[in-house]
């Protein structure tokens, strides 16, 4: 009988990757991204949601005075953080297994005024496109994203290099905008069905936590009651619905619920960037993983039932 090499503990067939080019591995589908993301989300699910819960824990308190359009912003910068925090965790999943959740954002701390800082840019740009491609007209707002599409890689970029200061921030930028253009379409296109994939259920928790609501069911049961329309029931129901979003059972719910979907966008972000890179520079991908720049073995079935 042939002895086959022992694996390290914890190591699945995703550490030990396969002989298939870096490029197979992270392809720019979305479909295949999404499942790549999906198999490994599953297979380190705590870790994960332990990683985006510790890194909302600064916001938990500022989010409390917060209204709801506000918390959209704070999710956003929380967000673009995560995205850094998993990327700094895929070395150790590739090479052990394993996630270390508290080593991760440990290390993360010497990136984060460097994070703050891109995901206010970030922020900035998108809000500055939305607007504008808003006044252009209604039908092209999804495009107001594509001005900050290009700063969506600076954070992976200061982990792959190694760069902690604020000063790196700019040339991170550069690259970043630099690998979006290269696969911007693709680019652009994996973001947008990301986004909108995974911000559906907290659309669809939103709506039902209104419309399910006492208050708002007496409101519009009245509005149906009135012969004629009053103008300040415009009014009146966005100040009903800014104090239905202020409870403390809508806003608990929906953090659950953001805690369990943000990750699996911050590793699918992080797959596109790798799927990015690999077009351009596979070796530098490989070496960031631990995988060095040769294919890796095939993974070691596991050991026969004696």
């Amino acid at each position: 009988m042939v002895k086959r090499t022992s694996r390290p503990v914890g190591c699945t067939q995703t550490a030990m990757t396969s002989a298939i080019t870096i490029e197979q591995r992270f392809p720019l589908s979305f479909t295949s991204l999404l499942a790549e993301s999906m198999r490994f989300y599953k297979g380190f699910f705590l870790p994960f949601l332990l990683l985006g819960v510790i890194t909302y824990l600064p916001f938990l308190i500022l989010g409390y005075f917060l209204s709801f359009q506000l918390l959209e912003v704070m999710d956003m910068i929380h967000g673009a953080m995560l995205d850094m925090v998993i990327f700094l965790a895929l070395p150790t999943i590739f090479m052990s297994g394993k996630v270390f959740p508290w080593a991760t954002v440990s290390l993360f701390q010497r990136f984060f005024s460097s994070a703050v800082t891109i995901a206010l840019a970030q922020i900035t740009l998108m809000l500055m496109g939305l607007a504008l491609f808003f006044a252009l007209s209604p039908g092209l707002i999804l495009f107001g994203a594509a001005p900050a599409l290009f700063l969506i890689f600076a954070g992976q970029f200061l982990v792959l290099r190694n760069q902690d200061k604020l000063f790196d921030v700019g040339a991170s930028i550069v690259a970043s905008a630099s690998l979006v253009k290269k696969q911007f379409f693709l680019t652009f296109w994996n973001f947008l069905s990301i986004s909108l994939l995974l911000n559906l259920p907290l659309v669809l928790f939103s709506t039902w936590y209104l419309f399910a609501h006492p208050d708002m069911a007496s409101f519009l049961v009245k509005v149906q009651a009135m012969v004629e329309p009053d103008p300040s029931m415009q009014g009146e129901i966005f100040v009903l619905a800014d104090q239905i979003t202020g409870e403390e059972g809508f806003r608990y719910g929906r953090l659950v619920l953001y805690l369990l979907v943000r990750p699996l966008k911050s590793l699918f972000m992080a797959f596109l960037f790798l799927a990015c890179l690999s077009r351009i520079a596979p070796e530098r991908a490989l070496s960031f993983l631990g995988l060095g720049a040769a294919p890796a073995a095939e993974p070691i079935p596991p050991e026969d039932p004696a």
